[in-house]
């Protein structure tokens, strides 16, 4: 790519001001950077195993145009429009007044400049080349396994070469890597022993940094740049879990960590289990889908899940060296695993009442047709709101009878073979549902705390209005 470089004084940085002023977007801007180089790395992809030099990637280019796309916004508001002014001007002159020869002595007279200023131009000028082609690309609505790869090549070697904006030049971000709770911190201070508390302050960060990359994610957006944004950010996160857990299954063979074992063996294992749950359940083959509602809902789910296993997990940690704190201490919104139990409990035993009433009345076509709707907007809600509590090993189940019984289930007439065929379906999985409560009660935080049926039986009395 050419390289435009706008040359300032360092003594009165515009860059300087402008990271003060827009902190929060060059959070973003750093978590999307880092993000864009991990997509391209097929391993990350929320896809299934296919034969990669024949699958399509026009769907993963368009995530990638949009995330290019966001990129750019996110540097026309942080560079001032004078800036930007001089360097349109400066591209078009170079461009339109210059020979060949005085152009090859500008672009190649010196080494690559080296201050911040100039490095955030470079990435400037770079996106939009790369926006241009991509945008052409992804028009012919068939990209290969190699062009995808070569695109990614190029873009990669492009960030990784800008000294200031190359997202992987350190480990340790000071700028960004910052742990502002003071809870936190004043645990990591009162840790003694030094090596150990060098591990329990990396993981806090690399922890605390997760849930960074998290809060990038709109949750609530309907935008489809937003969209492609969190899921590219969604794959980063893939990527940062593996390494986390690579980092507590070293710091567990380590001397030092005999004493907070029961802790990091349980951690690893949780990750290990919820990346499978997000990225081999929640948003298997995401990018297939046709519709913006499945799309952001399949993200907005795996959000909840990976927030609250980063959540739990910060806590846990906490409490080991200090068992007062709470996790209300530490964020604002925590809910306990009391409190996520109870919840889980009460909306499965809702919904097991809504089906036996539904399997008591798949005969009357008027009564199932009421409560079919009564049940369809409740699983919807389930599915937004409650999946994200459930057992790795349950989410199958609960995802295929969803599936089915949605699409099999209809408000006319039914009788006959498909009477039958949808009453056995819903009876087994009642039965499913019966032994999955039955867990749910014996879990220990639930134990004398029996489930308030006056209270259940008055949410149900709701749903069915």
């Amino acid at each position: 790519m050419g390289r435009i470089v706008v040359r300032s004084s360092r003594e009165s940085s515009w860059l300087d001001e402008s990271r003060s002023l827009y902190r929060e977007l060059f959070i973003e801007l750093d978590a999307i950077l880092k993000a864009i180089d991990r997509f391209f790395n097929t391993e990350n992809l929320p896809i299934e195993n296919q034969n990669l030099p024949t699958k399509n990637f026009h769907n993963e280019l368009v995530v990638i145009r949009d995330a290019i796309l966001r990129t750019l916004s996110i540097l026309e508001v942080v560079i001032p429009e004078s800036r930007k002014n001089a360097f349109w001007f400066r591209k078009f002159a170079e461009t339109r007044f210059l020979s060949d020869h005085k152009r090859d002595y500008i672009m190649g007279s010196g080494e690559e400049p080296d201050d911040p200023e100039s490095c955030i131009f470079m990435l400037y000028d770079s996106f939009i080349n790369f926006k241009s082609i991509i945008t052409d690309l992804v028009k012919s609505k068939k990209v290969g396994y190699i062009s995808f790869v070569n695109m990614g090549d190029l873009i990669r070697r492009e960030m990784r070469d800008n000294r200031h904006f190359n997202p992987f030049r350190t480990r340790i971000n000071p700028e960004f890597d910052t742990i502002e709770n003071n809870t936190i911190t004043d645990i990591v201070k009162g840790i003694k022993d030094r090596k150990l508390k060098r591990s329990i302050s990396m993981s806090f960060i690399f922890l605390f940094r997760l849930l960074r990359y998290l809060n990038c994610i709109d949750i609530t957006t309907k935008r489809n740049i937003s969209i492609s944004c969190g899921l590219l950010i969604l794959t980063l996160v893939r990527s940062e879990i593996r390494q986390l857990i690579k980092f507590f299954e070293r710091e567990l063979g380590k001397e030092h960590f005999s004493g907070v074992r029961e802790i990091f063996q349980p951690l690893t294992f949780q990750f290990s289990i919820e990346l499978k749950r997000v990225y081999h359940q929640e948003l298997r083959n995401v990018l297939e889908m046709k519709t913006i509602r499945n799309l952001r809902g399949r993200i907005e789910n795996s959000h909840g899940i990976l927030k609250n296993l980063i959540e739990q997990s910060i806590v846990q940690i906490a409490e080991h060296f200090d068992p007062s704190i709470k996790g209300e201490n530490i964020f604002i919104t925590f809910i306990t695993k009391l409190g996520q139990s109870m919840k889980l409990r009460e909306d499965l035993y809702i919904l097991h009442k809504m089906l036996t009433m539904f399997e008591e009345n798949i005969s009357v076509d008027t009564k199932r047709a009421t409560i079919f709707d009564s049940l369809r907007n409740y699983m919807l809600y389930l599915e937004s709101f409650t999946f994200k509590l459930l057992r790795y090993d349950d989410y199958e189940e609960f995802s295929r009878f969803f599936n089915d019984f949605l699409s099999e289930a209809r408000n006319g007439s039914l009788s006959g073979a498909d009477a039958k065929k949808l009453t056995d379906r819903v009876h087994n999985f009642r039965i499913f549902l019966e032994t999955t409560l039955n867990q749910i009660n014996n879990r220990t935080e639930l134990q004398g705390r029996p489930i308030d049926t006056e209270k259940t039986n008055q949410l149900l009395r709701q749903y069915l209005q």
